[in-house]
C-alpha cells in the first residue's frame, strides 16, 4: 500500500479528489488530505504528494513544502497542482 498526501487550502478539490482516489484505487492508496503545511505530519512518510502551488493560509508556497518534504524522502513522486494559469 503506499502512502498518498493530498495537501490543497481548497476543501472542495480535497473532498473530490479524496473521493476519486477512494472509487478507484482503495487497494492501492492509503490517502491523507491536508489544508496546509502546518496540518502535515512530519513523521510520515510518504510515497506520492499531491501538492497545490498556492497555498492561502501558510507563509510557504507548494514548491518549498514539496521541496522539504523531499529532504526527508527522495523517493516521493510530487504532482501539482493550480487553478491559476500562470503556474
Amino acid at each position: 500500500m503506499y502512502r498518498l498526501l493530498l495537501c490543497d487550502d481548497n476543501k472542495s478539490f480535497l473532498l473530490n479528489a479524496n473521493g476519486m482516489i477512494q472509487r478507484n484505487y482503495s487497494d492501492v492508496f492509503e490517502v491523507d488530505t491536508v489544508s496546509s503545511y502546518e496540518d502535515i505530519d512530519k513523521t510520515v512518510f510518504y510515497d506520492v504528494l499531491i501538492m497545490d502551488i498556492n497555498l492561502q493560509d501558510s507563509k510557504r508556497n507548494g514548491i518549498n513544502v514539496a521541496h522539504e518534504l523531499l529532504q526527508n524522502s527522495k523517493s516521493l513522486q510530487v504532482i501539482f497542482a493550480s487553478l491559476y494559469h500562470e503556474y
